[in-house]
Formats: C-alpha cells, structure tokens, sequence
C-alpha cells in the first residue's frame, strides 16, 4: 500500500499562512493566554479573555489520548458501546475491536467508493500506478484500505466546545462538544519509514447530559489554564466523558484529486464527500445509519417536484429573519443524504451553492424581497447567498485550508519532512473563536449572547464594523454590494498599497459572486509571489 494525496495536502496546507485578523486581535488557539478561575457564580461578568472554545495543543491532545484519560477514538468508541477503554489503536485493530468503527468504516468506504466509481475519468489509488501517465499527472483516488489497515490510525486534531450550537437544537441543550480525529499512516517497515496525514477528518459529536443549566456548563471551559495539568481538568470537567452522549459522526474526506499538471485551468481539483451518521442498534447489534445533512437541500428532488419547490418556498418567506441571523434549521423533508464539494476556486462555483442552483430565472423571483430591520440580507440574491453559507458545501468552501477548517497541529512524527501545517485552524475559524468565546462568556454570566452567526468569508470586525482586507483575500465587489446590508459590506485595505476587489473566479449562475482583493496591475511593486494573477469565469 502506497500513500496516495499528500504531496496536494502538504502544499494547500501549507497556504495556510492567509488571516484575516492580527495576533493581537485573535491569538492562536495554542498560544499561552492568561485566564483567571471563575470564582464567582453565574450571573457575575466573565470576560470573553477567560473562556477556551477550542483546544489544539498538540501535548495537550497527545495527553488526552493516553489511557488514563481515554481520548483516543479507539477509547470513545470502546465506551459508546458499554466496553472496556482501550488506548490508542491501529484502523486494523478499530476494525477487529470495536463495533462501532467497523459499522462506521464499511458504510464510508461504500459511500467512498459510489463516488469514485462515478467519475468519468481515470483514477489510480496508489503512487506507483500514477507514474504510468507522464508527470504522474491523472486523478486521484482515496484508498478505503486506509480504513483498516495497520499502518494508518487516527489522531486526535482537536476538542472543541460548541456550546453556541444550542441555538439550533429543536430540543434543550447545553450545545456540543466535538473531538475530531484526523486519519493518518506511518508505515512499520523500519525506524525510516515514511508518514503523513491523510486528508480525512472524524468529528465526533458529543451532546452533554446537562440541558437546561447551560451557564454551570459555560463556566466549565473557563478554569483552564495551558499546561501539563490541562488534559486532566477537561476530563474531569467539560470533557469528562459520564457526562456526555455521543450524537453522531460527521466526516469530510478528500476523496478524489486530479494534480494541477492534469487541471491546468483550475490549478487542480479536488472532489471532498460530506457525511453524517448516527450510532444505532439494530437486530445485528451496533451499527450506523446516515443522517440528513443540515440546511443542505436534495436539489435534485426539489428540482424534480413543484410542490416541494413551493413548499419551501414559503418556508424561507416565513423565516427570513432567522436566516438572515444564521440561526434556521431546515426542516428534513427538503434535505440531502450527501454533499459533494468542489474544489479549487470554490467560493463562487455553482456546485457549491445548492440553493443557487434551486433559486434561477423565474425561481430566483418567486422569492420574497426582504424587508426589516436585517442584518445581512439585502435582497432576494443576498438571501440566496445567506443559504447557500449555510449549507454543508457552502461553509467547506469559504475561508477553509485545503478543504479544512481544522486541521489539527503540526506533528513532525507524522508529518515528516514536507507535509508540514503552518496553522492548526483555517482563517474562518481563527475568526469564528471570538464569536464564540463572547458567546460562552454570555452563557457563564447569565447574558442574554448575541444570536447572529456572520458569513464564512467575513473578517473579524472591529468596533461592530468590518474592516478593509489585505491581498488575496476574499472581498464583496461593487457589482455585489445592493444584496447586502450596508453593515455587512467590506472590501479591501489601502494600506498596502493600491487593491481592489476583483471577482477572479466568476460562475454566472451563482446567486452572489464574491471577489479578491488583487493589487493594481499598474502598480507592479504591489505584486508579491502567491497573490491572484488571472480572472476567469467558470462554466457548471
């Protein structure tokens, strides 16, 4: 068996370097931060400054996985299914151990494989299959043997707390915690072999028991301070596993690649499946079955009847305000089973955007024209946008790393010498931690938080107003301002010299088209290696 997508993996995480924020806005999830233990109780101010939202220290996460405190998904799953713990474990032995991941694996390597055997061109899985094309430039394909073998395992990435979530639970709930296991390999030839990451991650979602004292539950994430002790104080505080009821598996792999010397157009591309499952028992004991994606519409059924179209229709009319808030969940009978998303240039393309693809022509002006008092919604294409973010294929797309937006810290034992991680986090996540930690600091001091969820490629506002960006990243042109609120607008910095929002990948069909910022050709002193240098437009 022959590693297969590491060379693209090392590269685009490694492009990792783009933020939106500076340290001294957003530390790194890792950095040491100074917190005070809350002494007092709910109801008294606990400062955003306090809270950890996200734990992606690597002596932290490798600690977890030891036995004694039973982080290790080899441990996890021995519980969910009433066993003894065991400490961290090959895939091979996961398959012959554990119930639980065999149902698990047998159903993604099926749902793996569907995929591949779909794509009309040719695909190899291992490397020595590849130099048969010149360059060993054709596509390809993830290799489901990874899934037992006993030269792969996973590695916990990181423990995030998703107390924030309880807003979008239709029962009481204290949010999610999540622990997402990164698959890797190291082959067992000798001291020399090769290792590396492999681009599938396993989020595992933990809802905790307690549902209804949230600010206790908040106040948990507050007394951890970084150090040798941090490990042991989650497990006996927020991650203290007792406590907490597995919910399901949602997993995002790479799972079909075609190298930039193939798609010379695109720089590349990649072919990511999204999928959920839940734990179940059944007649031939544990196993999983697929849960529906959330707010990720089967377009093709809609599209194939008019009265589920009109259907939701009228259900977006009824819920604009919560869309435009970030806070809506749609309801099953309009949602998919599975979502492929699209790489590179992915923020604009069409197949990203599902409700874009729902809502053309005639469609698109069936819907309402918001009104109100919104937020981010400004008009009937600014409200197709705001869905399409929410979706599944949306979100993957915007302000992610490599088709990540948590890639775990850097490991050299696993990483060897060039498949390396600048950062632990992608830039829409390092974001997205401050909204959440004032979020957990509201909970913990019995403060009505702040509801509103932003759009995956906004930065980090200053004073309640987003600031210019800098080269490369993502802006909203001129041409897209009108469906947004005034509020919600934001373009590019002048401080580095003359730049302007340009819509570098455009995709006609899409609701909304986002830009970059890309300095001025006129200014050749501006260009620097790694900024945009072409525009085209893409054909779905």
């Amino acid at each position: 068996m022959h590693p297969m997508l590491v060379v693209l993996w090392a590269s685009l995480a490694l492009a990792g370097g783009c933020d939106w924020s500076s340290s001294e806005e957003q530390p790194e999830p890792s950095a040491k931060v100074s917190r005070k233990t809350p002494s007092s109780p709910a109801g008294d101010p606990l400062p955003a400054e306090a809270v950890r939202v996200a734990v992606v220290d690597l002596d932290t996460l490798q600690a977890l996985e030891a036995p004694e405190f039973g982080g290790s998904l080899g441990a996890v799953l021995a519980r969910a299914e009433g066993a003894a713990a065991k400490g961290p474990s090959s895939a091979a032995q996961l398959w012959t151990q554990t119930n639980l991941y065999r149902a698990l694996s047998t159903t993604l390597s099926r749902d793996i494989t569907a995929v591949i055997d779909g794509v009309e061109r040719p695909l190899v899985t291992e490397h020595a299959h590849a130099l048969r094309w010149p360059a060993g430039n054709v596509g390809r394909a993830f290799d489901v043997r990874w899934l037992k073998s006993l030269d792969a395992f996973f590695t916990l990435a990181g423990v995030v707390n998703r107390l924030d979530r309880r807003d979008l639970h239709e029962e009481p709930t204290c949010g999610e915690v999540r622990l997402i296991y990164r698959l890797a390999y190291r082959m067992q030839k000798d001291d020399g072999s090769p290792s590396s990451r492999l681009p599938l991650t396993l989020n595992l979602v933990f809802v905790p028991a307690e549902r209804t004292a949230c600010h206790a539950v908040a106040r948990q994430w507050a007394d951890l301070d970084d150090g040798p002790e941090l490990a042991q104080k989650l497990t006996q505080g927020p991650l203290d596993f007792s406590s907490l009821v597995l919910d399901r598996f949602e997993v995002n792999a790479q799972v079909v690649r075609f190298p930039s010397g193939l798609e010379t157009e695109f720089g590349g591309q990649a072919i990511y499946l999204l999928k959920v499952y839940d734990p179940a028992a059944g007649p031939q004991g544990v196993g999983v079955v697929t849960r529906l994606l959330e707010n990720t519409p089967d377009v093709g059924r809609i599209e194939s009847s008019p009265e589920l179209r009109e259907e939701l229709v009228s259900w977006i009319s009824e819920h604009i305000d919560d869309i435009d808030k970030g806070t809506y969940r749609l309801p099953d009978r309009f949602l998919a089973s599975e979502a492929l998303s699209y790489s590179t240039l992915g923020i604009n393309r069409l197949a990203n955007k599902p409700f874009s693809a729902l809502f053309e022509g005639k469609h698109l002006r069936a819907l309402p024209e918001p009104g109100g008092e919104l937020l981010w919604v400004g008009s009937q294409r600014g409200l197709v946008e705001r869905l399409d973010n929410g979706s599944c294929t949306g979100c993957h797309q915007a302000g992610s790393t490599a088709g990540f937006h948590l890639l775990g810290p850097d490991d050299p034992k696993v990483a060897g010498v060039t498949n390396r991680l600048a950062s632990p986090i992608s830039p829409h996540l390092r974001t997205e931690l401050k909204r959440r930690r004032q979020y957990v600091a509201d909970i913990a001091s019995g403060r009505s938080p702040d509801l509103f969820r932003p759009h995956s490629l906004a930065p980090p506002p200053v004073q309640g107003k987003y600031p210019g960006v800098g080269p490369n990243q993502s802006c909203v042109p001129s041409e897209a301002r009108e469906h947004l609120q005034a509020s919600a607008r934001w373009g590019c910095e002048q401080k580095t010299g003359t730049i302007r929002c340009e819509v570098v990948a455009r995709d006609p069909r899409a609701a909304m088209n986002f830009g970059q910022c890309i300095p001025d050709p006129s200014r050749p002193r501006a260009l620097a290696a790694g900024m945009t240098c072409r525009a085209a437009e893409v054909e779905a």
